[in-house]
């Protein structure tokens, strides 16, 4: 697991979200929590790769918090992201081609088709996580 990087998005991703051109605010912070927490769970029970579905985790919204004009397409300039991020750890090329492919196909409200069990982990924890945060739906 590297937790090198997990721990750097933990960081810049709370960052984001406390800055004021946030529009979602820390309540975004709370929601990608749940679903790097609901994601381990669940690539642990499906037997996905959980660095892989954990590093997702934290990046899925990344777009979103980082520009609000982005929030449209968040899964496409997300994934986008995500790459630029985790190259600047020399992360494995094959690593960042799952999480792009987890980003992009995370959201609920499109219908992309999901293939590998990290997907459908992320996919399924963000959803999860509506429920533990009910306000976040509004």
């Amino acid at each position: 697991m590297r937790q090198d990087i997990i721990e750097y998005l933990q960081k810049e991703i709370k960052r984001r979200c406390e800055l004021p051109s946030n529009f979602f605010g820390m309540g975004c912070f709370y929601h990608i929590r749940a679903v790097a927490d609901n994601a381990a769970i669940l690539a642990k029970q499906f037997g996905a790769d959980e660095e892989v579905v954990v590093i997702t985790a934290w990046l899925h919204d990344v777009a979103s918090i980082t520009d609000y004009n982005l929030y449209e397409e968040h899964h496409i300039h997300g994934a986008k992201m995500a790459k630029e991020i985790l190259e600047k750890f020399d992360y494995d090329k094959e690593k960042i081609n799952q999480v792009q492919l987890c980003v992009l196909n995370h959201r609920g409200s499109i219908s992309g088709e999901r293939l590998s069990l990290e997907e459908l982990c992320v996919a399924d924890a963000d959803a999860i996580s509506h429920f533990d945060n009910v306000p976040s739906i509004e």
